[in-house]
């Protein structure tokens, strides 16, 4: 008899008889992740993933030459959806409007949008626009962030 897997400290069979049983299952699994995120306590299964290098490029040698894929499990992906969920809302009490990074529904395209609006207008009224990009990755390259 094989070695039986377990992820979260439930068996796999269980997850999989989970998803079967319909919304209760679900619910039940959504329960315990909502208790750990309350208790601000993890099992130590929910903190371990399998980490694969995949080469971008052939004969990779440095780091920045891979990307990296982490498997971690199910009930994991359900307390970090339920992270995800309120950092979120919270984030969302604190940026306005017009803050377009790390958003849903807020990308990149809208700021362009938004600029070439601004700008348009601007021009129709005869009013000067000055844009300044800070590309924060050189801005801040001389900074140790390793403490």
């Amino acid at each position: 008899m094989g070695k039986q897997l377990v992820f979260g400290g439930i068996p796999v069979e269980i997850l999989k008889a989970l998803g079967c049983t319909g919304p209760t299952g679900k619910h039940e699994l959504f329960e315990i992740c909502l208790d750990i995120y309350r208790k601000a306590h993890s099992p130590r299964d929910f903190m371990e993933s399998i980490i694969i290098p995949i080469e971008k490029k052939q004969r990779a040698k440095e780091c920045v030459d891979f990307k990296i894929i982490s498997l971690i499990p199910l009930a994991s992906k359900i307390l970090l959806k339920i992270l995800t969920w309120h950092l979120q809302v919270k984030a969302d009490d604190f940026l306005g409007p017009d803050q377009y990074g790390f958003r849903k529904g807020c990308g990149t395209r809208d700021a362009i949008a938004a600029l070439r609006v601004m700008c348009e207008r601007s021009l129709e009224n005869n009013y000067k626009v000055h844009v300044c990009y800070v590309d924060f990755e050189k801005s801040f390259d001389r900074i140790n962030w390793v403490n």
